[in-house]
């Protein structure tokens, strides 16, 4: 299993990503269930 500070790292590294989206389509903007699909989508990987 992936240390904790690696998996800070990739979920400030997909907020970031879903930041940049929600500047671009503000019909999508950043929500706690934003938020939840990525910490599902870093225990998937």
């Amino acid at each position: 299993s992936m240390n904790v500070p690696v998996i800070e790292e990739k979920i400030r590294a997909t907020i970031r990503i879903h930041m940049k989206e929600a500047t671009i389509e503000l019909d999508v903007p950043f929500t706690p269930q934003v938020l939840l699909q990525v910490m599902q989508t870093v225990k998937q990987q």
